[in-house]
């Protein structure tokens, strides 16, 4: 695979990456769930179950932003490449 096709793959996994955890937030506000909820609370899930399919979409979203922008790293690393070992190390890091 040529290196301008892995940049073009990684410029899609960027933007997927953003646009997921971005639409993530209004579903979680929409679920009605705090910052930091207390799920001792009986009341509160409640609310979860009566939301339910929403908030497992909100988390889910949530959880494949990250791992997309995993593949936007292969991308940054082909255009960065010529300069040597401490691209190499922060391409390293990106992955952890």
């Amino acid at each position: 695979m040529n290196d301008m096709s892995l940049t073009k793959i990684s410029a899609v996994f960027s933007f997927l990456s953003v646009l997921t955890v971005v639409a993530a937030i209004p579903i979680a506000i929409a679920s009605g769930g705090g910052p930091s909820p207390d799920y001792g609370d009986a009341g509160l899930l409640e609310l979860y179950a009566g939301a339910m399919p929403l908030p497992l979409v909100g988390a889910t979203l949530a959880l494949i932003g990250p791992t997309l922008a995993l593949g936007a790293g292969i991308g940054w690393y082909v255009v960065l490449r010529g300069a040597g070992s401490y691209v190499a190390l922060g391409w390293i890091a990106w992955g952890c």
